[in-house]
């Protein structure tokens, strides 16, 4: 019941009360008091001292009667009142909880519609990051070919070769746009250009004909094309210059020797600048060519011995074709000038390949160690970052201990020089170590020599753990394209 009845009702029993209250006094009051009937007993004090003593205890009992009747209902109208309150407080808490709940259906509305609104955001993002992964892809490809382009058209270029291109021109201009005619007029002035100076080429042609037959060395072309053809549409002649009679000097890397029109691989001669010339690998297949190879293992008898001096690294030592070391010297004046980048090539007893590349890679001069910086590792290469591990070290030969060992010597211990750490280890990466036949078994680890890499072997823990050794490994850079 609500407020209104539940006092309706009090009010009601309050009624009732005073009804019956009353009805108890009006019967108390008008009840007749018993008289004493004359007897023939004669009356004496002591008579009527008893009957006044009954009347008056009559009287107090029902005085005190009446008196706790209206006590208990003063109490139970206190009570009655008590519930009432509850009753109302009871009321107003499940209004408060009514609204309470309907504040939650709300809620909960709103989130299922938010959630169908990140849900439709969702799809939605996703389906332009599929887009985007696309593009990016088209992009790196266009990016690909451009950078190929490019090195073609440097490479022609030193090779005297001259591109001239005939004024391409389409006929399937757009009538319908308002500078059509415009455009019609003057392509029309410059197709009569065209055909005033085509006669003194032609015969310039023919010239350059004649004097090639007379040379028997010369071997010279013509076509022609029909008249009323598309001569706008005619492919582009390539007119080749001869050398120069003077040698052109020796290409700085292999990236110079693809410019210059090489595009096998191979061992080549070239020159870094202020250093004698010397021969290296260029490696002109592996993902565009122009790669220099700085470092190489493979199966050999014998192998050759990479525990070598301070001196020995400075300098190249081995063959190219085979196992070899570019030397130091060479690594610092080729990378100092601008950004390269480095990439490894790993293969293992099943003839499995695995590559890794970094994006920057250099080597500091003889005064800073020859300090290492090899960072941006590729995201998706597969033989792993094993040369974070070296970043930033110096690099370290058996008779000149420059890694952050204390108390100990990484390359004399490990029998090569490299950029060893020394900290937590002396390496991950140990292109320099001992060739290993067998790619697995390794030798039992020692306490002396602080290593988890277990000694002086080769190895690249990245790939495929510390106890599997690779069949060849090849370490090349060339100049950074972006």
């Amino acid at each position: 019941p609500d407020g209104g009845g539940m006092q309706r009702a009090l009010s009601f029993v309050t009624f009732l009360l005073v009804v019956v209250l009353g009805s108890c006094q009006t019967s108390t009051t008008l009840r007749p008091t018993s008289t004493p009937t004359p007897t023939s007993t004669p009356t004496t004090v002591h008579h009527v001292t008893e009957g006044v003593t009954t009347a008056t205890s009559v009287s107090l009992t029902t005085k005190t009667t009446a008196g706790d009747v209206l006590e208990e209902v003063s109490r139970l109208l206190s009570k009655l009142r008590e519930v009432a309150a509850s009753m109302q407080e009871a009321r107003d808490e499940h209004e408060r909880l009514s609204q309470a709940v309907a504040q939650i259906t709300a809620a909960v509305k709103d989130m299922g519609e938010h959630n169908l609104h990140i849900k439709k955001k969702v799809r939605k993002m996703s389906k332009g990051l599929k887009r985007n992964s696309h593009n990016r892809k088209i992009k790196d490809g266009l990016k690909s070919l451009q950078r190929d382009h490019q090195r073609i058209l440097h490479a022609m270029s030193l090779s005297g070769i001259n591109i001239t291109r005939v004024h391409n021109h389409s006929r399937k201009h757009n009538l319908t746009h308002p500078h059509a005619p415009a455009h019609k007029k003057e392509h029309g002035r410059n197709r009569k250009n065209h055909d005033a100076t085509a006669e003194p080429t032609t015969k310039a042609a023919e010239g350059t004909q004649e004097a090639a037959r007379q040379d028997k060395g010369r071997v010279s072309k013509k076509s022609t094309v029909e008249e009323g053809e598309a001569s706008d549409n005619l492919i582009p002649e390539l007119v080749v210059d001869p050398p120069s009679v003077t040698d052109p000097p020796l290409p700085v890397d292999c990236t110079e020797v693809i410019q210059r029109g090489n595009w096998t691989s191979g061992v080549y001669m070239v020159q870094p600048k202020g250093l004698k010339p010397m021969k290296v690998w260029c490696d002109q297949t592996t993902n565009g060519g122009g790669w220099t190879v700085l470092l190489s293992r493979m199966e050999l008898n014998p192998q050759l011995d990479f525990d070598k001096n301070w001196a020995d690294y400075k300098m190249s030592f081995g063959d190219p074709s085979s196992e070899f070391w570019i030397g130091l010297d060479a690594l610092h004046v080729m990378t100092r000038l601008r950004d390269h980048e480095l990439r490894v090539n790993i293969t293992d007893w099943k003839n499995n390949s695995a590559w890794a590349e970094w994006k920057e890679f250099s080597v500091a001069g003889e005064s800073e160690k020859y300090k290492l910086k090899v960072v941006r590792y590729t995201s998706n290469s597969q033989a792993g970052d094993a040369l974070k591990w070296h970043n930033g070290m110096k690099f370290s030969t058996p008779d000149r201990d420059n890694d952050v060992l204390l108390g100990g010597h990484c390359a004399k211990r490990n029998s090569g020089g490299w950029w060893y750490r020394g900290y937590r280890g002396c390496y991950q990466a140990h292109p320099t170590g001992r060739y290993q036949k067998n790619p697995g078994d390794p030798p039992k680890t020692s306490v002396e020599s602080r290593n988890f890499e277990l000694g002086p072997v080769l190895v690249w823990q990245n790939w495929r753990g510390e106890s599997y050794y690779p069949k060849t490994l090849f370490m090349m850079f060339r100049p950074a394209l972006n």
